[in-house]
């Protein structure tokens, strides 16, 4: 009687520690996404494991052939994957294998499969393993945008560069000659030449670490003036209404990005409305004391409640596959992020939806007084240095230096510059500040500024450029500043002056 107890007692606890490593088998198949199979070819019978069940939405008890196994394989695979299988049965050697799956509620997942074959009790046995991919792919596919997004982003500021520096001549020249001439006809050249810079501002601003254009607006006006472009995105089927506030609201933003804004906005209005419908969009006091708001309202489906706080996630996107980014609305609340405001959502399924950003105001007494100008007058001829590669841009910056009296030394090549101030003597340095493009051959700006502080350690300079993202390696003092091109001639020698302002 004791042996059986004690055999008894064995047998109990080899089934414990069995039941042990089962039971960590399937917490850590849980925890990897990798469930596991087991076919017998010969019994045409499938064992699951549990966490397979559970990625497959089955019951645990569920019996399956692999006939109905074979099911699960989304239709347009299935039919390979048949002839696959009979070629393993067949003594091939089993592929790695990634299939779409379909599970019991209809949705589809991408998966892994692996295996191999073994004997028991003489037949011919395949033991595999699936693991779920659906959000690892999901990930790249996002990696992959955001990638190509970014190169976009690469080339267009290249291009911006160069772009700039040509609106910087036409700006300059054409300002300086209607100082002289006072034609309408340059008047409308330099009003194009800003909007052109402008509009290059816009299109490089959103979603980038440049810095913004801050400036006092009345809210109601950009979207006045923005209202030509979002009537074009929206086409003949769309009403676009837009209510005014019944006084101006001011607020200090970045009017490109808030364009930026309505346009995101408005095109994911427009999709929601694939039949038609209406667009409107207001502006109104906010209801937080010192805050706007702008209102952007579709009579379209509406967002399931389910999905509401998802929507302003990057990638996150209730269009078909391949229509879209699933970028649009969260750009828009990283965009309004950097304004210092906020956005909320208000909707309900087939009844629309309304996406309000709020923004702090300015109120009419402050907005006067930062609308008034201070007239800045120069304090005679003062010694500049200027270094810019581009000729056309070098020239036209000298002009307008030189008419403000300032006595200007100009170089290409900031090498050339290093030379001339190398060899002076510690005690003097015959400039009054350099104003300087940041990206050269050879050697850079700021690099430059560098060598020459070394020795001057309260230098002053002032840095322009055309190339987004340069404003990035400068670090703004008192004695530095940045001025983004293309700017007006004005712009410069003000940005010249506040800089001599500052004591050495």
């Amino acid at each position: 009687m004791n042996d059986q107890a004690d055999e008894l007692a064995r047998l109990e606890a080899r089934i414990a520690e069995l039941e042990l490593r089962v039971s960590n088998l399937n917490a850590a198949q849980r925890v990897a996404r990798v469930g596991s199979w087991v076919w017998d070819v010969a019994a045409g019978e499938v064992e699951l494991s549990a966490e397979l069940r559970r990625i497959m939405g089955l019951e645990d008890d569920e019996p399956l052939t692999f006939d109905a196994a074979l099911q699960w394989i989304h239709p347009e695979e299935r039919a390979e994957l048949a002839q696959l299988s009979k070629a393993v049965a067949g003594g091939k050697p089993v592929p790695h294998t990634e299939l779409r799956i379909v599970r019991g509620d209809g949705e589809v997942l991408r998966v892994v499969v692996d295996a191999d074959t073994t004997e028991r009790n003489g037949n011919r046995v395949f033991i595999g393993t699936v693991m779920d991919v659906t959000r690892r792919r999901v990930l790249e596919a996002q990696l992959r945008q955001a990638q190509k997004m970014e190169g976009v982003g690469l080339l267009a500021g290249g291009l911006a560069h160069d772009f700039n520096n040509t609106l910087s001549v036409i700006l300059g020249n054409a300002t300086m000659l209607s100082e002289r001439l006072d034609a309408e006809e340059l008047d409308a050249i330099i009003q194009a030449a800003s909007s052109a810079g402008s509009l290059t501002r816009r299109l490089l601003s959103f979603g980038s670490s440049s810095p913004l254009d801050i400036k006092l607006q009345d809210l109601g006006g950009i979207v006045e003036r923005f209202k030509g472009v979002l009537e074009r995105l929206v086409g003949d089927t769309i009403t676009l209404k837009v209510v005014p506030s019944p006084q101006p609201l001011h607020v200090e933003v970045d009017a490109g990005l808030m364009e930026q804004v309505l346009l995101n906005l408005a095109a994911n209005a427009r999709d929601a409305m694939p039949l038609g419908g209406t667009l409107t969009i207001s502006v109104v006091k906010g209801t937080e004391p010192k805050t706007a708001e702008l209102r952007v309202t579709d009579t379209g489906a509406g967002i399931d409640p389910a999905i509401a706080d998802q929507i302003f996630e990057p990638f996150f996107t209730t269009k078909h596959n391949g229509v879209g980014t699933g970028l649009g609305l969260s750009l828009v609340a990283e965009a309004v992020e950097r304004s210092g405001g906020g956005v909320h959502l208000e909707s309900e399924p087939g009844k629309g939806t309304t996406v309000g950003v709020v923004l702090p105001s300015v109120d009419s007494v402050q907005a006067a007084s930062k609308r008034a100008k201070v007239l800045v007058e120069t304090q005679g001829p003062t010694r500049v240095l200027l270094l810019e590669d581009e000729v056309a841009v070098r020239r036209m910056l000298r002009r307008i230096l030189s008419r403000a009296d300032y006595e200007v030394q100009d170089y290409g090549l900031p090498k050339d510059a290093l030379a001339e101030v190398t060899a002076l003597p510690d005690a003097a340095l015959p400039y009054d500040l350099i104003v300087s493009d940041v990206t050269m051959p050879g050697m850079s700006g700021p690099e430059f500024v560098k060598r020459v502080r070394e020795r001057w350690p309260e230098f002053k300079c002032l840095f322009v450029s055309g190339y987004v993202g340069a404003d990035e390696s400068i670090e703004t003092s008192k004695i530095t500043r940045f001025l983004a091109k293309p700017f007006e001639p004005a712009a410069l020698l003000a940005e010249v002056e506040a800089l001599l302002r500052e004591p050495g």
